[in-house]
């Protein structure tokens, strides 16, 4: 039996939902809402022109992803990522992309996957030795986002994608302008250099460092700046 097609007002709806969601996520993430601050219903409603109602299901979005917090009669605010939740968030991390590195090393990286790591690290490489900046985040994390998509679990790679953005949370409020010289880029070199050979253990072994060396990098800022 057939199912209606979607009322198009409910899919127009959908469209808000997401687009009031979007917005306010990137407003947390480039800082326009720093952590801390309340988030008011009609006050965000008005900043968008949107009702308080596709509002109010993007806070609680938000809340679920931990973006936002709450607190009882208070309302919602933008969550805090401690500093205690970077090794988790590494941690994570390290486990998801290590796990899809061996994924696609059973059956073989193929000669387009190799060359479209190298073709991002020409990018990444670009940006040095400028401090870390968004940008250089960004590309950073399209590296291994896309050495994770070649595993084809895309339960991961969403899983990673979320990780990813809480660690860049992170980074760009406390670790702006931290200088790190050329060594995340020579270990992505090192990394491809491993998979193009063949070197499955060594590519384990560089991508594990790399990622607990950035770790270990933002820790140690941001007790320095505690």
């Amino acid at each position: 039996m057939e199912t209606q097609a979607e009322p198009k007002a409910l899919r127009k709806a959908g469209d808000l939902n997401e687009a009031v969601y979007s917005a306010l996520k990137e407003m947390i993430m480039s800082g326009k809402l720093r952590p801390g601050v309340r988030l008011v219903h009609q006050d965000l409603a008005d900043q968008l022109s949107v009702s308080r109602t596709p509002v109010r299901e993007s806070l609680e979005r938000l809340y679920q992803e931990g973006y936002a917090g709450r607190r009882a009669r208070r309302g919602y605010f933008v969550a805090e990522v401690g500093s205690g939740e970077v090794r988790d968030l590494y941690g994570t991390r390290e486990a998801l992309e290590t796990h899809a590195l061996r994924t696609v090393c059973a059956r073989g990286f193929t000669q387009q996957e190799v060359e479209r790591l190298e073709q991002i690290n020409a990018e990444y490489a670009k940006m040095f030795p400028a401090s870390v900046n968004r940008a250089r985040l960004l590309v950073d994390q399209n590296f291994h986002q896309t050495l994770a998509s070649f595993s084809g679990n895309e339960h991961l790679c969403k899983t990673l994608m979320a990780v990813n953005e809480k660690i860049e949370l992170k980074r760009r409020l406390d670790g702006h302008g931290l200088t790190v010289g050329n060594q995340p880029l020579e270990e992505h070199q090192d990394l491809v250099a491993a998979i193009r050979s063949g070197d499955c253990e060594k590519a384990e072994n560089v991508l594990r460092a790399h990622i607990r060396h950035a770790s270990d990098r933002l820790r140690d800022h941001l007790e320095a700046n505690a």
